[in-house]
């Protein structure tokens, strides 16, 4: 699961425990200075995009460097890029900033400055990203609430590096989409074992919502209410069950695996195996009762004992007799065989 350790070590799963959301809040809230005036807001998201324009020129210019002038930017560019910016603040810590050329010391202030407005952009709205985050408690065992407060924040950033003046609002207005937009991409990519379809997702928690009503509402009302069919609402149960490992403990005593416990229904029960693998010698021995131009067609039409199937065109062109005559010898071959009390035995439809 994507997060920052800080998130993923603070609580339980939603599942186990129930958050007192106002607590959690306000424990959130503690040492958050107020809330930002536009102005305010303006000036740092100016600081922060300039930020993020110095670390795109880096990688701009490693793209040029690495494949030539007018290279698109890859990931891989901007992670050399980041790299460098990570090189240089090693060496400040190590020999100061005396050790860097005018041009590092420039371009390492841009990106320092942008990363500390852009973490007072994040404190201030810690509490509305809160709020939306909690709107998806209980959606993923793997979530946590603080799991879903640090994929919020990273739609948060998200509408930092994109928000303009010209917009005419708030951050907090422009952002709410990216927000919600990032939690639920981390839900649908890391929240269950087998990723599925944000639709197919939201229906589950939409069905796990209407079965939780008081009510108790039955298959036919939820299908009504989400306006579904009864298979579709069927299918949305499957979806919503549980993984197990078959390598999990089971049993009163926790002393047997849960593959020990299941069928393998594609594995051939031990009569059945024993009789598939005494099929050649059976083929053999009902071969060796008819003569050696029955039986050369019979291993040319079915394709037994390393030959390819053939048509009855083919046949005749081998053994030097007419299309219709294969058809009339394997029609009578195949009513003898039919008589044959050795394939008896093995015929299903005879079967006690």
């Amino acid at each position: 699961m994507r997060s920052c350790s800080l998130f993923s070590s603070l609580g339980d799963s939603p599942w186990q425990r129930k958050w007192h959301d106002g607590d959690l809040l306000r424990s959130l809230g503690a040492g958050i200075g107020p809330l930002l005036t536009r102005d305010e807001e303006l000036k740092l998201i100016r600081i922060a995009q300039k930020g993020f324009g110095k670390i795109a020129k880096l990688a701009k210019e490693v793209a040029e460097r690495a494949r030539g002038r007018g290279s698109e930017t890859t990931n891989a560019d901007m992670a050399v890029a980041l790299a460098k910016v990570e090189e240089l603040r090693e060496t400040i810590k190590k020999d100061g900033w005396g050790a860097l050329n005018k041009r590092d010391v420039k371009t390492l202030k841009i990106i320092l400055e942008g990363e500390n407005a852009r973490n007072i952009l994040t404190e201030r709205n810690s509490r509305f990203v809160a709020h939306i985050a909690k709107r998806f408690i209980g959606r993923s065992p793997l979530f946590s609430y603080f799991d879903l407060i640090a994929e919020g924040n990273l739609g948060l950033m998200h509408a930092v590096e994109l928000f303009k003046e010209e917009f005419g609002c708030r951050l907090s207005t422009y952002a709410s989409l990216w927000i919600r937009q990032a939690i639920q991409r981390a839900l649908s990519c890391y929240g269950r074992t087998i990723s599925i379809p944000d639709k197919v997702a939201n229906n589950v928690y939409r069905y796990q919502t209407i079965k939780c009503n008081p009510t108790n509402p039955s298959r036919q009302e939820i299908a009504k209410e989400m306006g579904m069919t009864i298979d579709e609402v069927k299918h949305l149960e499957t979806i919503q069950l549980g993984i197990l490992s078959l390598q999990a403990l089971t049993g009163s005593e926790k002393s047997g695996l849960l593959s020990e416990m299941l069928v393998d229904e594609r594995q051939l029960s031990p009569d059945a195996s024993y009789e598939v693998d005494s099929l050649p010698a059976v083929f053999e021995e009902v071969l060796g009762t008819l003569k050696p131009q029955e039986r050369k067609i019979i291993e040319l039409r079915f394709g037994l004992n390393g030959h390819k199937p053939h048509t009855l065109r083919q046949i005749g062109g081998i053994i030097g007799v007419s299309k219709e005559r294969v058809r009339q010898i394997e029609a009578r071959i195949l009513e003898i065989l039919e008589r044959n009390e050795i394939i008896k035995q093995y015929r299903l439809d005879e079967a006690p």
